[in-house]
């Protein structure tokens, strides 16, 4: 459990102190990785909250990925 979600969720909090290209790396990874290992879990076990969970992380991924992207041009 630590290393599926209690460190990824420390690593998303970390990124409120950081520079923002570090930032975006630790918010991406840790939501992907969120993202990912819920929809694993949903497959394993059926829970319907990560139905939604899962695909909610990974969007939100993807959107911190596009708005830093958009900032660099």
């Amino acid at each position: 459990m630590f290393l599926f979600w209690c460190l990824p969720s420390f690593a998303f909090a970390l990124g409120f102190f950081v520079s923002p290209r570090l930032k975006t790396v630790l918010w991406t990874l840790s939501l992907g990785f969120m993202g990912t290992v819920c929809l694993l879990n949903a497959s394993r076990c059926g829970r319907i909250h990560c139905y939604f969970t899962g695909p909610f992380f990974i969007v939100g991924a993807v959107t911190v990925w596009a708005v830093r992207v958009e900032m660099d041009w």
